[in-house]
């Protein structure tokens, strides 16, 4: 498992949440996870990797 932190872009709330390990970095499906966000109840789509929502630079 990972824990990753990020800020929630509705609520500005720092979030953290725990990913399970079965993901595989090379491919598309990989790369993001869909995280249910305990600030806002909505579904934000994380980098992996980065630690980054879609669509943040």
């Amino acid at each position: 498992m990972a824990q990753i932190v990020f800020t929630c872009p509705t609520t500005a709330f720092k979030v953290q949440q725990w990913l399970d390990d079965d993901g595989d970095d090379d491919s598309l499906g990989g790369r993001y996870v869909s995280i249910a966000c305990p600030a806002c109840t909505r579904v934000h789509f994380i980098n992996r990797k980065t630690g980054k929502l879609l669509g943040e630079k």
